[in-house]
């Protein structure tokens, strides 16, 4: 049938936001976590080719298993805050 009826239109737009939208905003955030870390060296290409061909199960697998450090360098560089030991080693002894 060529006419969607009302019905179809509704459930179609909550599958596109209710479905699709949040995989893609998972999609783009397990990217860009992946490319601000700087701690994982050649393993970012890994994760990198199973989040790209593993659309749905590649960011949540790499979101699940990523490790902690991650979250806090991730606030560190939002916020500019470089850690308790910042500046320690410049400052002259007492």
């Amino acid at each position: 049938m060529v006419l969607s009826t009302f019905w179809d239109v509704v459930w179609g737009s909550m599958v596109v936001f209710f479905v699709i939208v949040p995989i893609m905003l998972l999609w783009i955030f397990a990217l860009s976590d992946l490319f601000m870390r700087r701690d994982i060296g050649w393993r970012k290409v890994l994760w990198l080719l199973l989040i790209v061909f593993l659309p749905i199960f590649g960011p949540l697998v790499y979101l699940l298993v990523r490790p902690s450090s991650a979250d806090r360098e991730a606030v560190a560089w939002q916020t500019g805050y470089a850690g308790p030991s910042a500046g320690t080693a410049t400052t002259p002894p007492p």
